[in-house]
């Protein structure tokens, strides 16, 4: 190492006037210390898995039968009046399936449950599958009555 190295080396450190520990003085000047370069990666390692692990937690499902007033005004679509009408219906006893469900609580029919199952609702773990009804029934469903004519 030559002296004009040296020179320009310590000369660059007392320029900066830092004080980081971390900094020394090498034969091709400053250098960075490895000394904390494998705390940084596991601390990236540990923020990475916190992550991942709370993303899982926000898609998990939330079972009508099982779950809390929190966890009911936690999905989408469902606020306290319709969580109360479903903890209401719950106590007398549980949901046996998605047409129990909106059989039983004012409010839900076929579409907003296909919207709170979309939200991660589900009645003993199943998910909603819409019913078709069938086509003659639809049809005579849609049909106004008609006053006789004289």
């Amino acid at each position: 190492m030559s002296i004009f190295e040296l020179y320009f080396s310590t000369e660059a450190c007392n320029r900066a006037s830092v004080s980081d520990p971390t900094l020394q003085i090498s034969g091709s000047g400053l250098a960075r210390s490895n000394h904390f370069k494998n705390g940084g990666l596991m601390f990236k390692k540990f923020l990475t898995s916190l992550l991942a692990l709370l993303a899982a937690a926000s898609f998990a499902a939330v079972d009508i039968n099982k779950a809390t007033p929190a966890d009911l005004d936690s999905i989408k679509g469902i606020g306290p009046s319709t969580s109360t009408k479903i903890l209401d219906q719950r106590k007398t006893s549980p949901f046996k399936d998605w047409a129990d469900l909106i059989q039983r609580v004012p409010g839900i029919g076929d579409k907003r449950a296909a919207k709170l199952s979309s939200e991660g609702l589900t009645v003993n773990g199943d998910a909603f599958k819409p019913t078709a009804k069938p086509v003659a029934e639809k049809k005579a469903a849609d049909k106004k009555p008609t006053a006789p004519t004289k």
